[in-house]
């Protein structure tokens, strides 16, 4: 799909702070887990970092891009 298909099906505005702020849960609930080890916890550090893919690659391909126009 398009990156500009992606940005009308999701908001992908301060896309950077997104990032982080999913860098910073991720961390938080791989703690969790390792400290107290369940299917909950477990789930909850899956989510985030599949999350976290997706907003790292979007943020990469909005950089490209960005780069693109600049050059």
């Amino acid at each position: 799909m398009p990156l500009k298909d992606h940005s009308k099906l999701y908001d992908f505005s301060n896309i950077q702070k997104r990032v982080n702020e999913s860098t910073r849960l991720l961390k938080y609930l791989q703690v969790q887990y390792l400290t107290g080890p369940s299917e909950k916890a477990f789930s909850a550090e899956r989510i985030c970092r599949e999350k976290l893919s997706f907003l790292s690659s979007t943020e990469e391909a909005f950089s490209t891009r960005s780069l693109e126009f600049i050059s």
